[in-house]
């Protein structure tokens, strides 16, 4: 995204996106070696609500969409939850995949240095 950015031109929320990235990082690592399927799907729900919140937010505050009263607030959150669903739905696609993926992994490895173990 930073090359993107670099090509594309850099924009007035960048601060909230990559912020936000952040706060999803420091909250990745709450996962550390962990297989809670809960806390996983909480994580990525929080993440992904921080991110619609925060960068919506910043776009609100910039003022060059809308107004800067709390209707124009509501307004921009409103007009935001399209990207919203589809980016939830993306994370929590993706947090299957890559988590699911890593556990079927590890229940591999398990199971081969079982039948190691009985040759």
């Amino acid at each position: 995204m930073v090359c993107t950015d670099v090509i594309l031109g850099f924009h007035l929320v960048m601060w909230a996106t990559y912020g936000s990235f952040l706060i999803t990082i420091l909250l990745g690592r709450l996962l550390k070696e962990q297989n809670n399927w809960k806390l996983i799907g909480m994580i990525t729900l929080l993440s992904s609500c921080q991110f619609f919140i925060l960068t919506n937010f910043a776009v609100w505050q910039t003022g060059l969409i809308y107004p800067k009263t709390v209707s124009g607030l509501f307004e921009c959150y409103i007009m935001a939850l399209p990207f919203f669903r589809n980016s939830l739905l993306g994370d929590l696609f993706y947090t299957t995949v890559f988590f699911g993926f890593s556990y079927y992994i590890e229940q591999t490895k398990r199971y081969v240095q079982q039948k190691e173990l009985l040759l």
